[in-house]
């Protein structure tokens, strides 16, 4: 879940260079609420990702009503879990900017309702919540009502020439007189605690909104396809590294996949034997220690970058936009350096499709 959401932000984004891991915002409650679990259970679930480094997450503060209040969490997620998995790549970390970058305006939030808590609630919840607000609100009126009046007491005893009591033997005189003035407590409260504890279901597109609305602008709505250009393609692109963490067995349809996207994208349709080529050669260099696939990844997005700029400047492009990946590759010396690699099997090859 949380490796999908990076990859949503990274494609809202659009960044032309695939970087290494993704940050964003998100409560934890909504996280729970979201895959229909404790929190409990998604701390448990949390720890061996955190420990293994493909994860991290920290507490993010804002302010409201003028007062420091947490907003959420900043989740860091690595985009190649294989190689950090494998120690080829650093643990995540949480960088310093994104803990200082205001993520929510939680007074606007309240205004408008768009609260965590309004999210995970029924409006029985809502209800049994204001309840028990109004009840915790009365029981300090109470209470300051009691240390008024003893207040006063005290006073007039000091006035009388009395010598009242202090300290811990004032503190237990008061809590007597406390228990014997206040009421038990119904037993209906401790029904309103336990229905709280029970979130409602939330579904995917609010999560995804969430996430999704720091990185907006005012005028832009939140759906998974707000970002502009080959959406599908920067997708594949940024996933080629994770293709090297897959059995042999379930390669072959994640190569296909790719590989039918990489050639549409870049125009080449007719020539998908390259692309396969490409993703396979990547592989067998992997498996036999020459990790390529962030590099070749690179040289990919860049070249779709610049075409996709030439568009936007209406430039003139070359009429082969793949021999201007073969041009960027061989520019490299990765090409020349894939040609040189043994043709190990590696995995199942993509099954032949009718025309």
């Amino acid at each position: 879940m949380l490796f999908g959401l990076a990859l949503d932000v990274m494609r809202l984004r659009g960044l032309p260079v695939r970087p290494t891991t993704a940050e964003f915002h998100l409560p934890l409650e909504l996280l729970a609420a979201h895959l229909e679990i404790s929190r409990e259970t998604l701390w448990r679930n949390l720890k061996p990702l955190t420990a293994a480094g493909v994860l991290a997450e920290r507490d993010h503060y804002g302010t409201l009503d003028g007062r420091t209040a947490v907003t959420g969490k900043i989740w860091a997620v690595s985009l190649d879990p294989a190689r950090v998995l494998a120690g080829r790549a650093n643990r995540v970390r949480i960088s310093p900017e994104a803990m200082k970058y205001p993520w929510r305006d939680l007074d606007r939030d309240r205004r408008e309702g768009r609260t965590v808590f309004n999210l995970t609630r029924t409006d029985e919840q809502k209800a049994q919540a204001k309840q028990q607000r109004e009840q915790n609100a009365q029981a300090r009126a109470e209470a300051q009502e009691r240390a008024n009046q003893r207040k006063a007491a005290r006073v007039q005893a000091t006035a009388r020439g009395e010598k009242p009591l202090k300290g811990r033997a004032a503190a237990t005189v008061n809590a007597a007189r406390t228990r014997a003035e206040k009421s038990p407590p119904s037993a209906a409260l401790g029904a309103v605690q336990q229905s709280i504890k029970s979130l409602k279901t939330v579904d995917r597109a609010e999560v995804v909104s969430w996430v999704l609305t720091p990185f907006l602008s005012q005028s832009e709505s939140v759906t998974l396809t707000v970002a502009s250009g080959p959406t599908s393609a920067l997708e594949a692109i940024y996933t080629l590294p994770s293709l090297t963490g897959l059995s042999k067995k379930l390669r072959g349809t994640a190569v296909e996949e790719s590989a039918r996207t990489l050639a549409a994208a870049f125009d080449d349709t007719a020539n998908l034997r390259f692309w396969c080529w490409l993703l396979w050669q990547m592989l067998r260099a992997s498996d036999q220690g020459q990790h390529w696939a962030d590099d070749i990844s690179c040289v990919l997005a860049r070249v779709l970058h610049d075409l996709k700029h030439d568009e936007t400047m209406h430039a003139a492009t070359a009429k082969r936009r793949a021999a201007l990946v073969v041009a960027a590759l061989n520019a490299s010396g990765l090409l020349e350096a894939l040609r040189q690699i043994a043709p190990t099997r590696v995995g199942v090859k993509p099954q032949a499709h009718a025309a």
